[in-house]
């Protein structure tokens, strides 16, 4: 295994087939709310249901443009960020994938468990292309991110133990 130290993880990531976890809104731990309208809140997870459904169906490109328009409405939206990094990880389009793996990262952190299920999906795309560092640096992001629940920690320990490979 590589050790590398966690302040080059962040340096690392500033530089230029798996479970995952349904979807779940909630409210952020602050208690603050939303800075959306009820109109935009309405809008913003009429949505995200739709675009889940068009997922579960495998309408990808449908459910891409359900949660494109997401982020038109909710700039911030880390579901939305997060499920178009999906679709885009999973056509193979690791470059788009990555940026919006990041804008998830980046956003409103809802749901909770998008921040550890994104470093697990970066440490993978590191891992494709042969960045072993950069992946075990993700992978340990996930694992301090601390999600137990849908099985991050579990997942990302594995991965640190065995780079990922494409099926």
């Amino acid at each position: 295994m590589i050790l590398v130290p966690s302040f080059l993880c962040v340096l690392l990531i500033q530089s230029p087939g798996t479970q995952q976890p349904e979807a779940h809104r909630q409210e952020p731990a602050s208690g603050k709310t939303s800075q959306l309208s009820p109109v935009s809140d309405t809008s913003v997870q009429a949505a995200l249901e739709n675009g889940e459904a068009y997922l579960i169906k495998g309408e990808m490109s449908r459910a891409l443009q359900e949660f494109k328009e997401v982020i038109q409405i909710d700039p911030k939206d880390s579901l939305a960020h997060y499920r178009i990094a999906s679709i885009y990880f999973g056509r193979g389009n690791y470059d788009l994938a990555l940026n919006s793996y990041r804008d998830a990262l980046a956003g409103d952190d809802q749901p909770y468990w998008v921040e550890a299920w994104s470093h697990i999906q970066l440490g993978k795309i590191f891992d494709i292309r042969g960045q072993r560092e950069r992946a075990v640096c993700e992978y340990r992001l996930a694992i301090q991110a601390g999600e137990l629940a849908h099985g991050a920690i579990d997942q990302a320990q594995k991965l640190l133990d065995h780079p990922f490979q494409q099926p």
